[in-house]
């Protein structure tokens, strides 16, 4: 089979916001670019970027419960770590873990239950500190 033309092509893009970014101006300059070159733009989730305060007590406390569930193994924060991620919360004190599944970050997101069980040990060895 020789020169076979696509009908329709499909480019998805994730875009993690600082707190400091302008989701919406972001998202009219891309609606802008798509509109002149003929494209059609589709956003299946927009979210403010926020970021958790090292300081925050129950970052800590967090951390020390990873520690525990883990088996001493210190929490890993740095980028593009699981755990790393601080979204969708007010005011910005938040952690989003990692984990494996299909399609992450889409609105229909599913996640494979094996790989979410370290995060669920660590949130039971936080319940334990909270007291």
């Amino acid at each position: 089979m020789y020169n076979v033309t696509a009908g329709e092509g499909i480019l998805g893009v994730e875009i993690r916001p600082i707190p400091q970014d302008d989701i919406f101006k972001l998202k009219d300059e891309v609606e802008k670019y798509c509109s002149a070159n003929n494209l059609e733009a589709k956003f299946s989730v927009m979210e403010n970027g926020v970021a958790c305060d090292p300081n925050n007590q129950a970052l800590t406390m967090l951390k020390q419960a990873v520690k525990q569930a883990s088996g001493g193994v210190e929490a890993r924060i740095g980028k593009k770590l699981p755990g790393t991620s601080a979204r969708f919360a007010p005011n910005g004190q938040a952690v989003v873990w990692g984990q494996s599944g299909l399609a992450p970050h889409a609105k229909d997101e599913r996640h494979y239950i094996p790989s979410i069980e370290p995060y669920y040990k660590a949130l039971n060895e936080l319940a334990k500190l909270w007291k």
